[in-house]
């Protein structure tokens, strides 16, 4: 389907090595192994989590799993899609409506433009506070984890 962003059909396919540490106390960036530094994600469980992506165009997209615990979702083969309409607020900026794909087996939504992706990306690398509402299935409130080493590994591969 055209609607999903080049980073849910790569994540169908991409199994993550890692592992979320059940004692872990905060959230951080962690690199999907099998993306060689092209995916990374934040390591929330049982609250909004963030998948960012990149492709060889240097081109960004962004997933983000409603639930967390993204490492396990990605194993999932489930591309069942809808079409949703979804309102992102960065701290300090407008809200934007826009079209987003939602997948509900894995609770997980994509924005379809790209600068969505970008300001999400945007709004990691700033610290600042991300708002998804998705209407009647919720809204979801996330801060992204400070920016590590993996982050760092990430946005030097990325050529945005």
């Amino acid at each position: 389907m055209k609607l999903a962003p080049t980073l849910l059909i790569a994540a169908t396919f991409a199994a993550s090595a890692h592992a979320a540490d059940s004692l872990e106390v905060t959230a951080e960036w962690s690199l999907l192994e099998e993306s060689n530094g092209q995916a990374i994600y934040s390591t929330e469980i049982d609250a909004p989590a963030l998948v960012l992506g990149c492709n060889d165009a240097g081109k960004i997209s962004a997933t983000f799993s409603l639930d967390g615990d993204i490492a396990t979702k990605l194993d999932s083969r489930s591309v069942r899609t809808r079409s949703v309409q979804a309102t992102l607020t960065v701290e300090g900026k407008e809200p934007a409506t826009s079209k987003w794909v939602y997948l509900p087996t894995r609770n997980m939504a994509s924005p379809v433009e790209n600068k969505y992706a970008r300001r999400l990306y945007n709004a990691v690398v700033t610290g600042k506070s991300i708002t998804l509402d998705l209407g009647r299935r919720g809204s979801f409130e996330y801060t992204p984890p400070s920016v590590n080493v993996d982050f760092k590994t990430f946005a030097d591969g990325c050529l945005a």
